[in-house]
C-alpha cells in the first residue's frame, strides 16, 4: 500500500514537472587565458596575490548582466564553470606567467612570503557587462613590496569592451579585459627594478 502511494505521488510530481514545459539547458562559462605568448620579457620578481576583495552580487555560479537601466540580470541557464573570483585570479595569474619569464607566483596566505617578493592586491567594483552593448569592468589593483609594505604602484583599471548579444560574447569580453589587465600589471612589474 505504501510503496503503490509513493509510487502514485512519484507520477503525480513528474507530470506536474512535464508540464511546465520545455526545459532549458544549462551552458557553463569560463574566462579564457592569453593564447600561448612567447615573451621575451625576463624577471626575478616574486609576487604574492593577496585575497581579491570582490563584490556580493558577483559571488554566485549564475551569469549576471545589467540592463540600460542598470538594473541586475540574474541568468537562470547562464553559469561560471568555476567560481568567477577563483576563475579570475587563475587566469590573471597564468597570463602573467605568459608574459613574464621567471615570475613566481604565489597565493596568500596559502604559500611563504618572500622577503623580496611584490604583493599584488585588488579590490574589483564591477565585473560585468551590458549584453549587446559593452563589458563594464571596474577594479582598483596595487603592488606593495613585501618587506618594506612600501606601494610603488597604484592603478585604477575602467575597462568597457564591445559584446554581442548573448552570454558567450560577455565572458569573450571580459576575457579580452582580463587580458588588457595583465597586461598593465606586467609592464608596471619590468618597470620595478
Amino acid at each position: 500500500m505504501k510503496i503503490s502511494l509513493v509510487l502514485m505521488l512519484f507520477l503525480a510530481l513528474t507530470a506536474c514537472i512535464q508540464l511546465g514545459g520545455d526545459v532549458k539547458p544549462q551552458h557553463y562559462y569560463l574566462l579564457s587565458p592569453l593564447a600561448e605568448a612567447n615573451s621575451d620579457a625576463e624577471t626575478s620578481h616574486n609576487l604574492i596575490f593577496s585575497r581579491v576583495e570582490f563584490p556580493t552580487y558577483l559571488d554566485r555560479p549564475q551569469i549576471v548582466t545589467r540592463s540600460l537601466q542598470d538594473e541586475l540580470q540574474i541568468s537562470n541557464n547562464d553559469r561560471w564553470g568555476e567560481p568567477l573570483q577563483d576563475n579570475l585570479v587563475r587566469v590573471l595569474k597564468e597570463n602573467l606567467q605568459r608574459r613574464l619569464n621567471g615570475l613566481r607566483i604565489s597565493s596568500f596566505p596559502w604559500q611563504p612570503v618572500a622577503d623580496n617578493g611584490l604583493r599584488l592586491k585588488m579590490i574589483i567594483n564591477q565585473f560585468d557587462g551590458t549584453l549587446g552593448q559593452q563589458t563594464n569592468v571596474d577594479l582598483r589593483w596595487a603592488l606593495t613590496e613585501t618587506a618594506s609594505k612600501q606601494v610603488l604602484v597604484q592603478k585604477h583599471f575602467i575597462n568597457h569592451q564591445p559584446i554581442g548579444s548573448n552570454p558567450a560574447d560577455l565572458v569573450a569580453g571580459l576575457s579580452r579585459a582580463v587580458n588588457q589587465l595583465s597586461e598593465e600589471i606586467s609592464q608596471e612589474i619590468m618597470r620595478i627594478k
